[in-house]
């Protein structure tokens, strides 16, 4: 065979194959992306769903040229060694599924809840088996349908025809150019801005600098807040991330919501089998009330305590779980921004699940803190304990730092930022040996219940400004609604902050902002059953199992010094507040679901199941 007829065969390979990868790509795309838009379309967004159709064709035209190319360079490498043109096709079919099944598997795996520690499970097994026999179809149909093709069209010797890939091409470019201007035509909502909250799990207020801790931890987030309001004295409604969400998402205290439970509360001696509660379809989530309103709904999430089957997912068009560390969760994110974020206004929960203990930041960051010079001798095991925890849990914080940092940067790149209202908190505090224990789920004290609230609204509105008065994470959902003028007619617990900002606006409603913040905490495997009620100066908290405790947060903020003797008239009227809040706990009736035992595992690594 001439140099010049060898040549002409490659490409000949080459066009034959880019041409069927496109029509594959095409076909599959579309069919793909149709199913994807198809939540977005009944939702009524409609550009979401075309940007969507858009995404499926090219990604599967991507997947679809990769996998040809692949096939094609195999199949005439082992074509050379096997005289038989059906056995090198199905060889090199099966080299080059290999790669894309293992991902996919992996993949499938994980959905599942499928880890290293349980893949010798007989579910795992099965669900493994059920996999290998699904490829092996896939495979074998794909392999038969290549052998045919390659047969059929790949060996021909006519002249080369690029007309149908050239055809093809223009097709998709044509296609995209128009959803490019048709998308550019039609903007987002007028005047109506984006929301997002950034949701650091085991945040506690002051381990940040800008709340006057002495390491430099949140340079990003010091920087965020020059933008923003900060609210110093911010109190959580539990000291359980489960408990603390369902209060955030639906501006109700635990015993209206009656989400108590969670993984390993639960627990069956006998069976081991573990159920957690579930958030009722009859609460109304902040999701729910921006979807009703036009705003495209999102949560990337990390935390299997707030799983979808938990109910959380409420109200959420897309809500996204199990989506790894930091880093993957931004990235997530601001491709997803990219894609889609200027045509639409959206609402994103993202919960980052980093700071959780055990604390294992990544070098340097790992030993940013630990030079304590050279006093570590004189200090006690207890002490040490208590400072490698600190200067592991401020590395990990400021790394997260740092990610937050580059995620609110892209959003600026983007012409996002300034249209977006954007929360920073944390469902919780971490402790560290304050009051004889560490990490949290346990008595609501400062170090728990104490967590950073920063609001940047809009275009920066009231930017700098700083607010001292108690406030609430039940307080943010209704902030959000009465800044975007949302009037549901919902029964909340929570009050819009926006009434220790908005000075000059003319308010219908007399302002009468709550004394109290209520947080309570309920841990039957630590056999813990608390409410604490805390006002500006005080906190009572009543134990069931025990005396009740009574702080002057004022003269005493590390609540080493119980004084409900020497107090005994304000410890009365804390305590009188006690009935109608058990009263309606009691009342409260939530659903429960059973955890499969992938999940089980999951939680044990966070330390919720033993």
């Amino acid at each position: 065979m001439s140099n010049k007829s060898e040549r002409s065969n490659w490409l000949g390979y080459l066009v034959e194959t880019l041409t069927l990868s496109l029509i594959i790509g095409v076909l599959c795309g579309f069919i793909i992306g149709l199913v994807r838009g198809w939540k977005y379309f009944q939702k009524g967004f409609p550009l979401i769903s075309l940007d969507t159709l858009n995404s499926g064709i090219i990604e599967n035209a991507f997947i679809a040229s990769i996998f040809l190319l692949l096939y094609l360079f195999c199949f005439l490498t082992l074509r050379h060694l096997f005289k038989n043109i059906k056995w090198a096709s199905f060889l090199a079919s099966a080299l080059a599924s290999l790669p894309f099944i293992l991902f996919w598997a992996y993949q499938i795996n994980k959905s599942n809840y499928v880890y290293w520690s349980t893949f010798s499970e007989w579910r795992s097994i099965i669900l493994n088996l059920k996999i290998g026999v699904g490829f092996l179809c896939l495979w074998l149909l794909i392999s038969v349908g290549l052998s045919l093709w390659t047969r059929l069209r790949l060996l021909k010797t006519d002249a080369v025809n690029i007309k149908p890939l050239a055809s093809l091409l223009a097709v998709i470019v044509i296609f995209n150019i128009s959803i490019y201007l048709f998308n550019n035509f039609s903007e987002a909502r007028e005047g109506s801005p984006n929301v997002v909250i950034l949701l650091v799990d085991c945040l506690r207020a002051d381990h940040l600098s800008s709340y006057g801790y002495g390491r430099n931890t949140t340079p990003n987030i010091d920087q965020f807040s020059k933008d923003a309001v900060k609210f110093t004295q911010a109190i959580s409604q539990a000291t359980f991330t489960k408990m603390s969400i369902a209060s955030l998402f639906t501006s109700l205290y635990p015993y209206q919501h009656g989400i108590y439970r969670g993984a390993g509360e639960l627990m069956d001696s006998q069976t081991g089998t573990v159920t957690t509660d579930v958030l009722g379809a009859e609460e109304t989530t902040l999701a729910e009330v921006l979807s009703q309103n036009g705003f495209l709904t999102l949560a990337w999430v990390d935390q299997g305590q707030i799983a979808s089957y938990t109910g959380f997912d409420q109200g959420f068009i897309e809500y996204n779980e199990r989506q790894g560390k930091i880093d993957k969760i931004n990235k997530k994110f601001i491709e997803w921004t990219k894609k889609y974020g200027k045509n639409q206004n959206f609402f994103a929960y993202i919960h980052y699940n980093d700071l959780h203990s055990p604390y294992r930041p990544k070098p340097p960051y790992d030993t940013l803190y630990m030079s304590n010079n050279g006093n570590e001798g004189n200090k006690s095991k207890k002490e040490k304990k208590i400072f490698i925890q600190k200067a592991l849990y401020d590395g990990q914080l400021t790394y997260i730092d740092s990610q937050i940092g580059l995620l609110l940067n892209e959003l600026k790149k983007a012409g996002l930022y300034d249209n977006t209202l954007i929360v920073i908190t944390g469902d919780h505090g971490d402790a560290f040996g304050e009051h004889g224990f560490f990490t949290h789920s346990q008595a609501p004290y400062e170090e728990l219940v104490r967590v950073p609230l920063i609001i940047k609204f809009p275009k920066s509105l009231h930017a700098g400004e700083v607010i001292k008065n108690q406030v609430r994470l039940i307080d943010v959902m209704p902030t959000i609604m009465d800044y975007l003028n949302l009037e549901t007619g919902l029964k909340l617990s929570g009050f819009s902050l926006l009434n220790y900002l908005d000075n000059n606006r003319v308010v219908s409603r007399e302002v009468d902002f709550p004394e109290y913040a209520i947080t309570e905490i309920y841990n039957q495997r630590h056999s813990l059953d608390v409410i604490s009620i805390r006002t500006e100066g005080f906190k009572y908290i009543h134990f069931k199992n025990k005396e009740d405790e009574l702080y002057d947060l004022k003269a005493d903020p590390g609540e080493r010094n119980n004084i409900i003797k020497q107090k005994p008239e304000v410890a009365q009227r804390f305590s009188q507040m006690l009935p109608p809040i058990l009263a309606q706990r009691n009342e409260k009736r939530v659903n429960k679901v059973t955890l499969d035992k992938g999940t089980v595992e999951e939680l044990k690594a966070l330390g919720y199941i033993q």
